[in-house]
This record gives C-alpha cells, sequence and structure tokens, in this order.
C-alpha cells in the first residue's frame, strides 16, 4: 500500500494555498474596515474643526454687531447734541430781541 507523494503533496499545496487565501481575505477585510474608520475619524474631525470655525465666526459676528451698535449710540449721541445746540442756539436769538 504504497501512495504516491504526488496526491499528498497537491492536497498539502492546496491546504496552504487555502489558508493563504483565507489569511488575505481577513487581511483585505480588516483593511476595509481600517479604511471605514479612518474615513469615519476624518468626517469626525472635520465635523470637530467645522463646529470651531462656526463658533469663532459668530463670535466674530457677536463683536462686529457690538462695535456697530457703538458706533451707531455714538452717531445718535452726537446728533442728539448739535440739536440741542441748534436748539439753545435759536432760543438764544430769539431771547435777544
Amino acid at each position: 500500500m504504497e501512495i504516491g507523494f504526488g496526491p499528498l503533496v497537491t492536497l498539502g499545496l492546496a491546504a496552504i494555498a487555502g489558508v493563504v487565501w483565507l489569511v488575505r481575505l481577513e487581511g483585505k477585510q480588516t483593511k476595509e474596515a481600517a479604511l471605514r474608520l479612518a474615513s469615519e475619524l476624518r468626517l469626525e474631525a472635520l465635523v470637530i474643526k467645522e463646529t470651531a470655525l462656526r463658533g469663532a465666526l459668530e463670535a466674530r459676528i457677536d463683536g462686529f454687531e457690538a462695535r456697530i451698535y457703538r458706533a451707531l449710540e455714538r452717531i445718535e449721541s452726537k446728533l442728539d447734541a448739535k440739536e440741542d445746540r441748534e436748539a439753545n442756539h435759536g432760543r438764544n436769538r430769539h431771547g435777544d430781541r
């Protein structure tokens, strides 16, 4: 009962090929999972960055609004003062007569 080495070698090589195929398949799935995770992390980083930029932009807009309101208040104050001076000047001229 002599079994030839040919079929044993063929079976051994087939088994090795099957193990290599399974390892490569697992590696491919692991690589795809890693790429998915990296993509999700990049997306999360972009969301965090966008949130930070939005916060900074809102802060700048609030600052601009405050500056505009202060400028408008100064202008209104100057207009009121000018109006008061003109009203007092008119009274003084009419009071002299």
